[in-house]
């Protein structure tokens, strides 16, 4: 399934970007299969017969309020898609719902997002989260506080420590499919 993102909030679109990439649906802007449209920002939304509306005023009809459910949203994707998974032990559902993430736990998550499952090393992901490679300290500080809000909750590894090289998130948690082992240290 595609989608096209019509919002002109870069934050929002990055946190609706992640949020398909973890449903597994492809974000494009020409035709789409469903148009996830903000209605607080002036933009230009192509027409699409399957729409989700989004808003943070409650006087605007929308299908969701923000801050949101990312729960609910992702089974939202899954009825448009016409799937439904039955392995719920996905990234995607370990998110405790309405999850606040910092502007830096977002670049640290997409960062992981973006490697598919491979390991990306500590001073690559200190390089795209904080602009330089002197980080690693406070990388594992973040490192640490992603994994209070999207593991602990649910009682399931996501990120996975690559001992003496960096870090990757468990493709079998994030997911269909397994990549990568039960191996390494967390």
């Amino acid at each position: 399934m595609t989608c096209c993102i019509a919002t002109a909030d870069y934050a929002f679109l990055a946190e609706l970007t992640s949020l398909c990439m973890l449903a597994g649906v492809t974000v494009t802007t020409g035709r789409a299969d469903l148009l996830l449209l903000d209605l607080d920002m002036p933009t230009a939304a192509p027409p699409c017969e399957k729409t989700v509306r989004f808003s943070r005023d409650g006087k605007v009809q929308a299908d969701f309020y923000r801050p949101f459910s990312y729960t609910a949203f992702l089974e939202k994707l899954e009825l448009y898609a016409g799937k439904t998974y039955s392995d719920r032990q996905t990234l995607a559902y370990t998110f405790p719902e309405e999850t606040a993430f910092t502007t830096t736990e977002k670049r640290l998550l997409d960062a992981l997002l973006s490697a598919d499952g491979k390991t990306v090393t500590y001073r690559e992901l200190a390089h795209s989260v904080f602009g330089d490679e002197e980080n690693m300290n406070e990388l594992k500080v973040y490192i640490r506080h992603l994994r209070e809000k999207i593991e602990e909750p649910q009682g399931v590894r996501v990120i996975e420590t690559v001992r003496g090289v960096g870090y990757r998130l468990r493709k079998d948690r994030v997911g269909k499919g397994c990549f990568g082992s039960e191996s390494g240290e967390s």
